[in-house]
């Protein structure tokens, strides 16, 4: 059985036990990955819209994550998994290429610097209602890269709509998701997402869509299985 390891880079508020790290942890563990938590801190206050604030909070970050990380030896793992959040996806991505890690990652809420040196790797969600970070940077981003980019309809940085019940049906699509394609994801960008069956109209809407999926509103879903029935990623001919 190959050696399998999952690290948590999450955000400055947003630590391992909020929902969007702590359920993909668990999922890691459920697969057989060795779950590493990276709980770091003391980052300064006010960085939001302050350059240098945040590359001050990026270098404590790295700094910080060295530490954590540094007995680990990753030539010993064949499946490297990096599940990040917010300013955490700007951190696991410069640590992976400081490395040279060929590592799959879960992007959450990435910020634009990420882009700076996230590869083609993996899989974006992104809320349109980030404050933190422009849905057009974002897009933008992830097409340079040709990374999958998973939509959340007025998400924000946490990926929450204010609307419970909603946030917690969107929860669940973005786990089903990564529960069925979790073994799947490579070190090499994902087969574009080609067809979308959207159910929630009472008709079978086939339609390209490049590689930005939304979420669907105002649909009922089954708990980790249900994306199997509504999304499916096809490889291009």
């Amino acid at each position: 059985m190959k050696k399998k390891i999952a690290v948590l880079f999450p955000g400055i508020g947003y630590t391992c036990d909020k929902p969007l790290l702590y359920y993909t942890g668990k999922l890691a563990v459920a697969r057989g990955y060795k779950l590493v938590k990276v709980e770091y801190g003391n980052f300064p206050s006010g960085i939001k819209e302050n350059k240098e604030k945040m590359e001050e909070a990026f270098r404590c970050g790295l700094e910080q994550a060295e530490k954590i990380l540094q007995d680990i030896c990753w030539e010993e793992y064949e499946d490297i998994l990096f599940v990040s959040k917010s300013i955490g996806t700007v951190i696991s991505s410069a640590f992976a290429r400081r490395h040279q890690l060929s590592a799959k990652n879960i992007l959450f809420t990435p910020l634009q610097q990420t882009f700076l040196f996230a590869d083609g790797n993996g899989i974006v969600f992104h809320g349109t209602a980030d404050p933190w970070a422009d849905t057009k940077d974002i897009t933008e981003g992830c097409k340079k890269l040709n990374l999958p980019l998973i939509l959340t309809d007025e998400g924000n940085h946490s990926l929450e709509t204010g609307d419970t019940l909603k946030d917690l049906e969107n929860l669940q699509q973005i786990i089903g998701l990564l529960f069925n394609s979790l073994d799947t994801l490579q070190t090499k960008p994902l087969p574009p997402i080609r067809h979308i069956c959207d159910f929630s109209r009472g008709v079978l809407n086939v339609r390209l869509c490049a590689r930005i999926q939304h979420l669907l509103r105002d649909h009922k879903y089954a708990l980790l299985g249900a994306m199997a029935s509504v999304l499916w990623l096809e490889k291009m001919n």
